[in-house]
């Protein structure tokens, strides 16, 4: 699968989602929107793989968004701690 088919794939779902979206809070709508910029930052590794569903790796990409987001939040903490 090539790159740009993970990005059509991720202009649909996020086109698709739009009612979702509006129906959602302020704060709400920007988490969907970095939940997505996400995806979009892990797209070329998903252009790598040829997946039955490239929802999937939509999700995957997501879930590696959110994984460093915790990490970097953990290592604030972590300094935080050791200067406190």
């Amino acid at each position: 699968m090539e790159n740009g088919m993970v990005q059509t794939t991720l202009m649909f779902w996020k086109d698709e989602w739009q009612p979702y979206r509006r129906a959602l809070r302020y704060d709400s709508q920007q988490r969907f929107d970095r939940l997505y910029d996400g995806a979009q930052q892990y797209s070329m590794a998903g252009g790598a793989l040829n997946p039955d569903n490239v929802e999937r790796t939509v999700m995957v990409g997501m879930l590696l968004h959110l994984a460093k987001e915790v990490n970097e939040l953990c290592d604030e903490l972590d300094t935080l701690y050791e200067n406190g």
